[in-house]
C-alpha cells in the first residue's frame, strides 16, 4: 500500500508511518511500520514524503489505520501525529 504525505519540522526531516489494525475504533496491533526521512528545500521547512507499507498475508483484512508521526529527540515522544482509518481487502 502506497501512502504519501507533508511533514516539516521535525528533527533531521524524521518521520514514522504506521499501519494500526483498529479493534472498536482502537489502533491494537502493528501490521506495519517504516521510518523515513523527507526531502525538503531547507531545514525546518516542509516537505513531502512517501512510502510502501507491506501488509503481511497473515494480516486479516478490515479496519486499519494509517498514522503518520515524528518523535522528539529528548525523550522520545510523539511530538506531532496525523492519522486516517482506512479499510484494507
Amino acid at each position: 500500500m502506497d501512502v504519501r504525505g507533508v511533514a516539516g519540522g521535525s528533527f533531521e526531516n524524521n518521520v514514522v508511518v504506521e499501519l494500526r489494525a483498529l479493534d472498536d475504533r482502537t489502533p491494537t496491533v502493528r501490521v506495519a511500520l517504516v521510518a523515513l526521512t523527507y526531502s525538503a528545500p531547507d531545514a525546518g521547512m516542509p516537505g513531502m514524503w512517501q512510502t510502501t507499507l507491506t501488509v503481511p498475508s497473515s494480516a486479516a483484512a478490515g479496519p486499519v489505520r494509517v498514522i503518520a508521526h515524528f518523535n522528539s529527540p529528548r525523550d522520545g515522544s510523539i511530538v506531532a501525529e496525523a492519522s486516517v482509518d482506512i479499510v484494507v481487502d
